[in-house]
């Protein structure tokens, strides 16, 4: 993909209108999302290594005031932004606009309540330049101004015995499969139910569709003007959301990419009229909504459908789409859907495995994975916990639109994948609607998941990560309140002591669940709690049964007493599986997700918060989306460090790099050795395992984090650096780049250097110090960097970033430069700055040698009383941390290659205590109590048991504490 350079000046000038004044004076008319104009924007497709996982729309975004902003009416313009969308609008926010439907009413108050708040303050943003869409909603979002939320506007994919007289229905197999012959005779569905169909388009005058599409007669068709006054133009027989971008009829839902056509004959074609197929709703109708631009493959308008759904109380809808990235507007949405009764069915995704995808994983949506009419479970169907139901939408014929020539014919097609399961279940749930009206939306969903046949049997591979597979017949004879229904409405994972807590290994931990029953009387139940997709063994069940003597329709419950033990910390998806067996038949089985690890650690005392990842960065591991982690945060302030990444160099040119490169993207050149965790969870090493040879220098780092207690807002952070190339390393340099920011808008920032922060012992080349402010109500930080390394140079220079590095774009040359230039290039700098902070080590360092530097970091808002700390702290930057660590230097660890032992060497008789052994993880493989105070000279442990690899050697002394790696090979 080519991109064209854009400077941190520019974003400074698009950033600097988001304060609060900008504000008021923008939201002053009102605008509605058609002035998208899609047709004027490029897709940008998924990218590994930038970490987008789905088509992005350049140059928009979507953002959320805080609700303390006033928000009068919206502006077109003003300056570089351009306000070009809301999400809803307070002027043609009219619910139920369809006046010749029942009236329905709403079904969560207080959920309409906080979408309709969340959707009104979502607007939708135009910015010019070049930046990629998430680094400038994480710039957005970083700079704390009256931002809440900020994220890309993403696109989605779609994702490919009555016996009624419709010519094909022989060829249904999946109506014998999920028994809708008999459920038909039954009951048939009703006209006054409503499928919402949002997808890219569908054929509304095909053969076997037309007569089942639902009218909305408070709109006179194709007129051009908004009859009814709910903000959409024409939509008496579908709502095309994207006219304005291909110059269609507001009022047609025709695109020539058919996808909607095929998943709208499955839930709805005309049944029982002696042509094409029968749909599975039956009587009940369709309304088709265009979410898709003609001739493209995306679906722009997915969020816009589903409130549009909401709007008008649509009884079901099916999105036979989605993306694997997680949107809080789109919950958002679909919370403001759901709040008004729409029961909201997707497809769970063709990426054949369980990672999570959306709209099928939001709270409240059905995810419906695919199966064939043998109840296979395609290979390529989405499993894990946002698949709630499967269906046998592999091969299912349907309804389809051929292009020729300008004509279109109607014909009949062979669908597949998701994209055909989930409208199966939106039929069904339409039927199930019509047939209980009393039921809400979600307890629609519900009846319908749990109305399923175990298909487990037939598919053991699958068995543990797949849902039943959905039964017609089931659905509509089974009573609703004849057996409970569960919906895990939150759950947590807390340490014993209740709070939230970073697994580690060893470590018992409690799940906390929020139940909720929205169906029948529950009696006698036994919830149980098992291990799904534990490849690794990460876990161990402790309590994992609970029972519930009985539970009432309506009702809540907390189940806080499944305990597990943390085996193997790890970065791997897995799932608890919840079973429920109770009276009457009952049982049901849910997925709960848990990445039993984490590549952060957070730090935390009364008065400052920071995160650590485990592998080089300060404040967030994945910068610069920032997800992960809590930046650096002083009090009650906003998070003022937007990035901060370890980098290196030495004299031959190499660099190895955690900051950004020279492509705009973050580099990851560094693999860990050792995360935050027991036996020292301060304590972290990380090597350029991951570098390409050509960059490769061969250096192991050990990172320590020395939090200060209590209301002292100080962090230190101690670097040894070690050259395990094998060959000497020659002018070696190490610091980090800073990218801070204090306010909304970063370009007020000053940076200037601060020698009196210094203790007088400190004065010299090898320690630097500066100070980051902004003028107003806003924290001081200092910042040094020393070393006890004799000749060792400070580096530190502050940067001005539109004058000294593209944004976004730091070249290898630039990262040479910024860690060797001394502090001649530091000085006071005004504007949207950041730093470099290291040290340089200008003599050959021999192969196994170390060398070691600090970094202090204090944050106050009275610059006398940060001054003062910092020369308290930088007087023992070094060996304060070696105090608080208590580690005895007269104690040697080493392996012996030859006899296979560890070498415990005790020059001066030290009493020692205890001594463990951890695996690079953090898990015990060895623990020897001394019960007489050991004090002999040499200590051998043998490794017979212990295979190749990483291990850490904790001994415990009196007065001491030693933790050394320690490499074995076999």
């Amino acid at each position: 993909m080519n991109r064209q350079i854009i400077t941190k000046k520019q974003i400074k000038i698009y950033l600097h209108f988001f304060t609060f004044s900008f504000i008021l004076f923008l939201l002053s008319q009102s605008v509605s999302f058609s002035q998208l104009n899609f047709s004027t924007k490029k897709v940008l497709t998924p990218e590994n290594e930038s970490g987008r996982l789905q088509p992005v729309v350049s140059n928009l975004l979507i953002i959320r005031f805080k609700s303390q902003v006033n928000l009068p009416d919206i502006g077109d313009n003003y300056k570089g932004y351009k306000i070009v969308g809301r999400l809803l609008s307070p002027d043609n926010f009219k619910t139920d606009s369809k006046k010749d439907k029942p009236q329905k009413k709403v079904y969560d108050n207080a959920l309409l309540k906080k979408a309709e708040d969340e959707l009104l303050r979502s607007f939708i943003i135009e910015y010019s330049g070049n930046t990629s869409p998430e680094y400038q909603a994480a710039k957005i979002f970083n700079n704390c101004s009256e931002i809440e939320i900020a994220e890309p506007y993403y696109l989605y994919e779609p994702q490919g015995r009555f016996v009624p007289n419709d010519t094909l229905v022989t060829k249904q197999l999946l109506l014998e499969t999920i028994q809708s012959l008999e459920a038909w005779d039954i009951f048939k569905g009703d006209t006054s139910v409503v499928i919402g169909i949002s997808d890219t388009g569908v054929m509304q005058d095909h053969e076997d569709l037309f007569e089942n599409i639902y009218k909305n007669h408070q709109e006179i068709p194709n007129n051009g003007i908004d009859d009814d006054l709910n903000g959409y133009i024409d939509d008496f027989a579908g709502v095309n959301f994207s006219y304005l971008d291909d110059s269609t009829n507001p009022g047609s839902t025709f695109n020539k990419e058919g996808h909607g056509t095929l998943t709208t004959g499955i839930a709805s074609a005309t049944t029982n009229n002696t042509t094409g197929l029968a749909g599975i709703g039956y009587n009940c109708r369709f309304f088709p909504m265009k979410a898709g631009i003609n001739n493209t493959k995306y679906i722009y308008y997915g969020l816009q459908s589903i409130i549009y759904a909401g709007q008008n109380k649509i009884d079901v809808l099916n999105c036979s789409w989605g993306g694997p990235s997680y949107s809080c507007f789109a919950q958002s949405a679909v919370d403001f859907a759901v709040a008004n009764d729409v029961a909201i069915v997707a497809a769970a995704g063709n990426h054949a495995n369980y990672t999570p995808f959306y709209p099928a994983g939001y709270r409240g949506v059905l995810g419906v994975g695919v199966t064939d009419a043998m109840d296979t479970v395609i290979e390529m169907s989405a499993t894990g916990a946002h698949v709630d139901l499967m269906a046998p939408g592999q091969g299912a014929i349907t309804t389809n639109q051929l292009v020729a020539n300008d004509t279109v014919t109607s014909i009949y097609h062979i669908s597949c994948c998701t994209s055909a399961a989930s409208p199966i279940v939106a039929g069904v749930v339409a039927s199930v609607r019509a047939k209980y009206p009393e039921l809400n939306a979600l307890q629609a969903l519900t009846h319908t998941r749990i109305s399923n046949d175990d298909i487990r049997h037939i598919n053991q591979s699958k068995a543990e990560l797949i849902s039943g597979r959905i039964n017609h017949f089931k659905a509509l004879t089974n009573n609703p309140f004849d057996k409970p229904g569960f919906e895990i409405t939150d759950y947590k994972y807390l340490s014993l002591s209740g709070s939230e807590a970073r697994f580690s290994a060893n470590d018992t931990f409690r799940i906390r669940l929020n139940l909720k029953n929205l169906l029948g009387v529950g009696q006698n139940i036994k919830v149980s709690l098992k291990k799904v997709q534990d490849i690794n063994n990460n876990i161990e069940l402790i309590d994992s049964i609970f029972y519930i003597a009985s539970i009432e329709s309506n009702q809540n419950i907390i189940l806080d007493n499944f305990l597990f033990k943390i085996n193997n910390p790890g970065l791997d998806l897995m799932f608890f599986g919840l079973e429920f067996e109770g009276d009457n038949n009952f049982y049901d089985r849910l997925l709960i997700p848990i990445i039993p690890g984490s590549d952060y650690a957070t730090f935390s005392n009364n008065i400052l918060k920071l995160s650590v990842s485990d592998n080089g960065r300060i404040g967030f591991s994945d910068s610069p989306f920032n997800l992960r982690g809590e930046g650096f945060v002083y009090k009650n302030y906003c998070n003022t460090l937007f990035e901060g990444s370890f980098f290196a160099t030495e004299s031959q040119g190499r660099v190895i790099s955690q900051a950004r490169n020279q492509k705009g993207r973050r580099e990851n050149d560094f693999l860990n050795g050792k995360p935050f965790l027991e036996p020292d969870s301060k304590f972290a090493i990380f090597w350029d395992g991951l570098a390409s040879e050509s960059d490769k220098i061969g250096l192991m780092i050990r990172s320590y984090v020395d939090l200060a207690h209590n209301d002292t807002p100080c962090v230190r952070f101690e670097f040894k650096l070690t050259n395990i190339s094998g060959n000497p390393i020659e002018g070696l340099s190490a610091g980090y780049f800073f990218d801070w920011d204090l306010g909304a808008d970063a370009d007020s920032n000053v940076i200037r250097p601060f020698p009196e922060s210094l203790a007088d012992a400190r004065t010299g080349k090898n320690s630097s110090a500066a100070l980051i402010y902004r003028n107003g109500n806003f924290p001081y930080i200092a910042l040094t960097v020393c070393s006890e390394e004799t000749g060792a140079l400070a580096q530190m220079i502050s940067l001005k970033n539109d004058e000294l590095f593209y944004d976004g774009i730091i070249s290898d040359d630039q990262k040479r430069l910024f860690l060797n230039s001394g502090t001649d290039l530091f000085k006071e700098t005004i504007g949207e700055i950041s730093m470099v902070a290291g040290m340089k080590f200008p003599w050959v360092i021999p192969a196994h040698s170390s060398v070691s530097f600090s970094i202090l970091i204090c944050s106050e808002e009275n610059l006398n009383q940060l001054t003062n700390l910092m020369r308290k702290f930088s007087e023992t930057i070094i060996t304060g941390i070696e105090r608080h660590r208590v580690e005895s230097n007269e104690i040697n660890i080493s392996y012996n290659y030859i006899s296979g032992d560890i070498i415990i060497k005790n020059k001066n008789y030290s009493q020692i205590e205890s001594l463990i052994i951890y695996d690079y993880l953090g898990n015990l493989q060895f623990k020897k109590e001394f019960m007489n105070i050991q004090t002999s000279n040499q200590i051998e442990i043998k490794t017979d048991i212990l295979p190749s690899g990483l291990y850490f050697v904790a001994i415990k002394g009196i007065n001491f504490h030693k933790v050394i790696p320690v490499l074995i090979f076999k």
